[in-house]
């Protein structure tokens, strides 16, 4: 996931090799199935490096209830695929949203910068409720939890 402007200049220079070497690609391999085939995981990498950089470009925008959005349609506790997002990347979106760096985002909720950034972590688990609702008021969202019985598959 892409925090920051220097991770975004990253991202946009990595998109733009992998686009030239799809074009390599295509012109070494002008049969379409074999140009699929050699070509797959180039393909797989861009899509996710564009997926990244719209999320962190619509986070930069300031639209909250648009990231509030995309976690409805993407979030997830436990991320399965990699276009999934877990409860810490929604939490720097959010942060991103709020113009907000780690360190001013960890004094708002009283803790320290190593925690914010262990808590954005794709994988993180071990949060406490009182600290996700610390972290989500901080940004100025109230999260609502509700018991529900989950439906048979």
């Amino acid at each position: 996931m892409i925090k920051n402007k220097r991770q975004l200049s990253t991202a946009m220079n990595k998109l733009a090799g992998l686009q030239e070497r799809l074009g390599r690609l295509k012109v070494k391999y002008p049969d379409r199935d074999k140009f699929l085939f050699y070509s797959e995981a180039t393909a797989d990498n861009i899509s996710q490096l564009q997926s990244e950089i719209s999320d962190f470009e619509l986070a930069q925008s300031g639209d909250i209830k648009k990231v509030i959005q995309l976690w409805e349609n993407r979030g997830t506790l436990h991320p399965m695929v990699r276009d999934d997002i877990s409860i810490g990347e929604f939490l720097a979106l959010l942060r991103i949203c709020r113009r907000l760096s780690q360190a001013e985002f960890a004094d708002l909720i009283g803790t320290q910068q190593a925690n914010v950034a262990r808590m954005e972590h794709r994988d993180y688990s071990q949060y406490a409720l009182d600290t996700l609702e610390r972290a989500f008021s901080g940004l100025g969202i109230q999260i609502d939890l509700r018991p529900r019985v989950q439906e048979a598959a």
